[in-house]
């Protein structure tokens, strides 16, 4: 993929390895040879246009914001627009929500930019959110088997176990 100040790692859509890595994160057991009775809710996933569109909502202050409510409990701040600084304003944003996920929430919307995912994406949350949206960007070019409109799985979007915290 595209190595910048982390490693993004995404899997091939249909495989054992999507399976396990998404069991991983939601702290379920998956054997990949019976089927699983998944929430779907817990499979959805966004296009790059979504992403996107996340992050041009995202106040202009959403460092600052973030910073200021974990100043005290320890955290570095973060100087960027990264991970951490999302999955806090996306807490927030299931506070708004009814306690629904971000992917959730859209799905019941029916925003066409949610939807089951295919590719499964594992990040480092300190990297810049504008390096994971080119990652995703490059991923697509060099997979061009794969539609624009693909979903991509990130667990800060789809599940609400998320800490609240900034880094």
């Amino acid at each position: 993929i595209v190595e910048a100040t982390a490693k993004l790692t995404v899997t091939e859509p249909n495989t054992e390895a999507l399976a396990n890595a998404m069991a991983n994160q939601l702290g379920v057991n998956v054997d990949t040879q019976e089927q699983q009775d998944v929430p779907e809710r817990l499979l959805l996933g966004l296009t790059i246009k979504a992403i996107e569109a996340l992050l041009a909502a995202l106040p202009a202050d959403a460092v600052e914001e973030c910073n200021a409510a974990n100043s005290a409990k320890g955290f570095d701040p973060n100087t960027a627009l990264n991970g951490y600084v999302n999955q806090w304003q996306i807490a927030r944003r299931s506070e708004a929500d009814g306690g629904k996920a971000y992917c959730e929430a859209l799905y019941e919307r029916g925003d066409p930019g949610v939807g089951v995912a295919t590719v499964f994406v594992s990040w480092f949350l300190e990297t810049p959110l504008a390096t994971l949206v080119d990652a995703l960007r490059q991923y697509l070019r060099l997979h061009p088997e794969l539609p624009p409109d693909t979903k991509f799985w990130a667990v800060s979007y789809t599940h609400l176990t998320l800490p609240t915290i900034c880094s």
